[in-house]
């Protein structure tokens, strides 16, 4: 299990270390769409406070954005989520996840492409171009060293390349944190000295691009895709199929995706000249995001439903240092819900 070597030393660093972080949130929402359609709930009030639009191209990382629930950093530990519980005035099923990027104020009322030019993920994807490889090891597990602070995390996936004579550090990789200058490859054995050159690269793998409706469509069904994104090992020039908006006229917060992706794909680093605009609707506005769900929580009306990600549905899933985490909802009617729940953290 990530960060912890059995159930015993997640309970021993919750309880005895007191390595345990927690979130008690509520947000009371608007009306909606209607049934099965998704719904962001990131401008309304409640705890965490209303988040803001994000600024035009290209927009802005998501590092602990105001809004989001974020916690400081506890690097080298590996901070992942233990439990999530929650209540809701209505049935819904509540997506959490983490805000990677946005790029806001792009039209669909007009076809064409639009210009969303995300930069680099500082977690998840994209090249860790501070850290140069001056080294690598041969007794398994191979260890990176790098001539500057790397920035990974235990159960980041990198692919390693260009590396001189032990080639066997080549290839895509899940790590283990050791110091900030170095990190393990899994499972991994050497076969030579090493001698020079090699680049890292994160994977992407599940991060997805969603629209963010700010301004209701209000006639004519919009139709757009992504037209121009390099996808999760770093291949650039990607497009894929079209996704439609849900109705002609639409509210504000509707969330549309995630965008369809080339054939093979799994995954977004970046969305470039980006979004085309098919079929275009009236006065409709959006957010470009890329966003990492991190769990579900099916939820009936009334009624507190808790998942267990440890034991129940084991998963641990990861929360980065400067991770925004949010919440979305998909929608059983148009009728607007509020919700109340608590997310617990451990870190080890």
């Amino acid at each position: 299990m990530p960060g912890f070597s059995s159930y015993d030393d997640i309970i021993n660093e919750m309880t005895t270390n007191g390595k345990k972080l927690e979130w008690n949130f509520n947000k009371i929402g608007v009306a909606m769409k209607g049934a099965g359609f998704w719904h962001s709930m990131w401008t309304d009030a409640g705890t965490p406070g209303a988040g803001s639009n994000p600024a035009a191209s290209p927009g802005a990382v998501g590092n602990n954005l105001t809004g989001s629930m974020n916690w400081a950093a506890q690097t080298p530990d590996l901070k992942s989520i233990v439990t999530l519980g929650a209540v809701s005035t209505q049935n819904c099923t509540l997506m959490l996840y983490d805000r990677l990027w946005g790029v806001g104020g792009l039209s669909s009322a007009t076809t064409g492409a639009k210009t969303v030019n995300s930069g680099n993920l500082s977690r998840y994807g994209g090249p860790v171009a501070s850290a140069i490889i001056s080294g690598a090891s041969t007794a398994p597990p191979i260890v990176i060293t790098t001539s500057s602070a790397h920035g990974l995390f235990t159960g980041d996936v990198v692919t390693i390349a260009s590396v001189g004579g032990n080639t066997a550090a080549n290839g895509t990789w899940v790590v283990t944190y050791l110091t900030s200058t170095t990190f393990s490859l899994n499972d991994s054995t050497g076969n030579g000295a090493y001698t020079s050159g090699g680049t890292i690269t994160r994977i992407a793998n599940d991060v997805q691009a969603w629209a963010e409706v700010t301004t209701a469509s209000t006639t004519t069904v919009g139709v757009m895709n992504l037209s121009s994104y390099t996808n999760q090992s770093g291949t650039a020039a990607r497009a894929g199929g079209n996704i439609s908006w849900p109705a002609a006229a639409t509210v504000v917060g509707t969330m549309i995706g995630p965008f369809p992706l080339q054939a093979g794909d799994t995954g977004v680093r970046s969305i470039e000249t980006g979004i085309t605009i098919g079929t275009a609707n009236t006065a409709g506005v959006f957010n470009a995001l890329l966003i990492k769900p991190l769990a579900y929580l099916p939820l009936l009306a009334n009624q507190w439903n808790e998942r267990d990600l440890v034991l129940q549905m084991t998963s641990l899933p990861q929360v980065f240092d400067a991770a925004s985490l949010a919440i979305a909802v998909l929608a059983t009617s148009a009728t607007a819900l509020n919700l109340w729940g608590n997310l617990k953290l451990a870190y080890g």
